[in-house]
């Protein structure tokens, strides 16, 4: 008797499972989708979500930025506002005795647009050196201590968070996005 009962809710389970599958293809198969080109040079704008230091991040280091503004095409957005666009740190140079400074810079490389389509973008580059010492350390290397004097290091080259950084998309881009009914 147990067993007739485990395998009448077996049964009902599979044939519950099987409708759900149906309904989820046949609606799945009725999505409408149109395609829209996100065009080249379209204007991206870009925030850094961190400090980037040419002490902590080598070159390679990969880096993400945050979009400021959403894009859209003929009245769709294509890229929501806050997506990540993924990049590099393409120079990194940490500062060193003699009052040499410390340089970095950073470029960005792509956005997933709403279907999850990678966008190539340029431009989104930034570039800082930090401060650099050699005339205080060769004052104070002659003057006040002859032997440490020479050792006071330049500034970091550093990116601060928040910066702000403008580019355009590379290359016309075909994306799939919901058509509206």
């Amino acid at each position: 008797m147990f067993s007739n009962i485990l395998k009448t809710k077996v049964r009902a389970f599979a044939v519950v499972l099987a409708m759900g599958y149906f309904c989820f293809a046949f609606s799945s198969a009725n999505a409408q989708t149109k395609e829209i080109v996100v065009k080249a040079g379209t204007p991206i704008e870009a925030t850094t979500l961190y400090e980037i230091n040419s002490k902590t991040h080598p070159v390679g280091t990969t880096i993400e930025l945050k979009l400021l503004n959403q894009v859209t095409v003929k009245g769709q957005v294509v890229i929501p506002a806050g997506s990540t666009i993924k990049g590099r740190v393409t120079q990194s140079k940490k500062h060193s005795i003699l009052g040499q400074s410390g340089s970095i810079a950073i470029d960005a490389t792509s956005i997933n647009a709403a279907d999850g389509t990678p966008v190539p973008v340029t431009g989104l580059t930034l570039r800082n050196e930090g401060k650099g010492r050699l005339g205080w350390a060769l004052v104070t290397g002659f003057t006040c201590l002859p032997l440490f004097g020479f050792l006071i290091p330049g500034q970091q080259g550093i990116i601060p968070a928040g910066s702000q950084l403008a580019g355009n998309v590379m290359a016309n881009t075909t994306i799939a996005i919901d058509a509206e009914e």
